[in-house]
């Protein structure tokens, strides 16, 4: 049983009676054990409360005690005033917090822990609720919860006295005591790391809009420091509201004994990547900050602070693995060449040149949802996914590519959009895939905006060494055994793939009803790469057959050119 060192006394009453009024969880606990506001008329829990419930209303009991500014230390002598020592509300809500942060997915005290705290203080009243079946096993199985029992509270002997001119308040929002010298550090807190957050923000949405040229990554970075913006914008009005000197009035950088203090680290960056990494941890630490000790002003502020920081974990993710293929161009940059656009067509060429499977996405050969399928391979460690749709319309198109962008994103995986040089370019896909009556490789390098991948589908040697002198960065080569997806009089077969492989030099993937059962023969004719689609999305586990055939090519020592 939690002790205080004295009873809990009137307090716990007070909140039985306020838990049974209100609509809560507690008070359908209550309820299931009899426990209602016409029980508790007929004295069933004492006649003083009984005598309390039967004139209760907005202005009685317990909540006047919180919501009020000022306790006194001076105990009251009448039986139906608000318990006013500061002692027994701590005692109660001491427990209710440790209870509170016993149980998963809680984020502050709610009615049934509460309740659960009444049922273990040392008060006649748990005993009454205990006669009447609420004892606190009873409770705690009501509500699902494990034991809440917990080490007692060490009964601290020193009374709270606060002079009526000391400041001290009992905020109701945050549900702790503060002082005008504590609210004003507070607010010169907030301000610093306000400024930081922005200024981080600022940081990166630079990065995304000048150094990335990514609309979709400015865009998100913009939106959340606007939002940053606006939160800050609404937490002023409340301070104003509440007769509190502005914010930026509590600023004091010459007495910031933070400003004078630098290490090593902040002096120098290695390259764009270390410049992102610092500035989105910049911004998520500074949005922590403001997440916890925006609970102390406004508990609105920081919940909308603490979904910033969710977004902004959100937006590094866009950002990281450009980053890092931004920064090898920054220092592969010198006045005899290198550009960022050169240093992103190296790294999409250099994770051509060592990809082994490439698995064609299309939803209606998924035996499972095409999204689970995608997750799936890219755990796998799929090389390259190629979205090929041909009966999705334009906008639908474009949104699943943008989908497996996003997806795709943070892996080592190329992603390919089948036929469509538009949908390619405007989802920032890695590049396209072209077959013999679309455009040739030299024409979809007008249309697209960066250096872009562009293989071709080939079923002759000309058509192989013509798309290779035409630019084509991959070739597609086959059928080379009957598929459901193609439909051929006459498969090329083993012999052209043969023939490919070893007269063309850009990459050849071999193509068509390749599956697990026939992968030796593809890798006997010197393939060492394969474009595959019904003997992955066809399966229950796509991405052990993924791991299969990339194992089983490195395992025989065929390797990418």
């Amino acid at each position: 049983m939690l002790s205080a060192g004295r009873p809990v006394g009137e307090w716990a009453e007070n909140l039985v009676l306020c838990l049974v009024l209100d609509e809560s969880l507690a008070a359908g606990c209550l309820a299931g054990f009899g426990i209602d506001q016409e029980t508790i008329q007929t004295g069933i829990l004492g006649q003083r409360l009984a005598a309390t419930s039967g004139r209760v209303d907005e202005q009685s009991v317990v909540l006047p005690a919180i919501n009020s500014a000022k306790w006194s230390t001076a105990a009251s002598d009448e039986t139906d005033s608000v318990v006013n020592d500061p002692a027994l509300i701590s005692t109660l809500l001491d427990r209710a917090a440790a209870i509170a942060r016993k149980s998963p997915d809680t984020e502050g005290i709610s009615s049934e822990h509460l309740l659960m705290a009444v049922t273990q203080c040392d008060d006649p009243v748990a005993g009454q609720l205990a006669e009447l079946g609420a004892t606190k096993s009873a409770v705690e199985k009501h509500f699902g919860v494990a034991s809440t029992t917990v080490r007692e509270v060490i009964a601290v002997s020193e009374q709270l006295n606060f002079p009526a001119d000391s400041g001290a308040d009992f905020d109701a929002d945050s549900g702790s005591l503060t002082s005008r010298v504590d609210r004003s550090a507070v607010f010169r807190l907030l301000d610093a790391n306000l400024n930081r957050a922005r200024e981080g923000l600022r940081v990166l949405e630079d990065y995304a809009r000048f150094v990335l040229n990514s609309g979709n990554a400015t865009r998100t970075l913009k939106e959340l420091r606007h939002g940053l913006v606006d939160a800050e914008k609404q937490l002023r009005s409340q301070v104003t509201a509440a007769d509190e000197p502005e914010i930026i009035r509590h600023r004091n950088t010459a007495a910031d004994v933070g400003t004078q203090i630098m290490t090593a680290g902040e002096r120098h960056r290695t390259g764009a990547d270390d410049v992102v990494v610092a500035n989105a941890r910049r911004v998520q630490e500074a949005l922590r900050s403001l997440e916890e000790f925006g609970k102390t002003i406004s508990p609105s502020f920081a919940e909308t602070m603490k979904q910033l920081r969710y977004d902004a974990y959100e937006a590094e993710r866009l950002l990281r693995p450009a980053a890092t293929g931004a920064s090898s161009s920054l220092a592969m940059h010198s006045p005899n060449g290198g550009t960022d656009r050169d240093s992103t067509a190296r790294d999409r060429h250099r994770r051509l040149q060592t990809s082994r499977v490439c698995v064609l996405l299309t939803e209606q050969f998924c035996r499972r949802p095409w999204r689970t399928v995608a997750d799936e391979i890219l755990e796998a460690g799929v090389d390259i996914i190629q979205l090929r749709e041909k009966h999705l319309c334009d906008r639908e198109l474009l949104a699943r590519a943008r989908w497996l962008r996003d997806a795709t994103r943070e892996t080592r995986c190329l992603l390919i959009v089948n036929d469509r040089i538009d949908i390619a370019a405007a989802s920032d896909a890695d590049g396209v895939h072209v077959g013999q009556e679309e455009l040739a490789p030299k024409d979809a390098r007008r249309i697209l905006h960066t250096p872009q991948l562009v293989g071709v589908s080939t079923h002759r040697i000309d058509e192989a060494e013509a798309a290779a002198a035409d630019g084509a960065d991959y070739l597609g080569v086959g059928p080379i055994f009957p598929s459901s997806t193609k439909s051929f009089r006459d498969f090329p077969g083993l012999d052209y793939l043969r023939a490919a492989v070893s007269s063309v030099s850009v990459p050849c993937f071999a193509i068509g009803g390749i599956t697990l059962n026939n992968l030796d023969q593809i890798i006997a004719a010197g393939a060492s790469r394969v474009a595959v689609s019904s003997a992955v999305l066809s399966s229950d586990a796509p991405g052990d057959v993924v791991r299969e055939m990339a194992s089983r090519i490195r395992e025989t020592g065929a390797s990418p050119e």
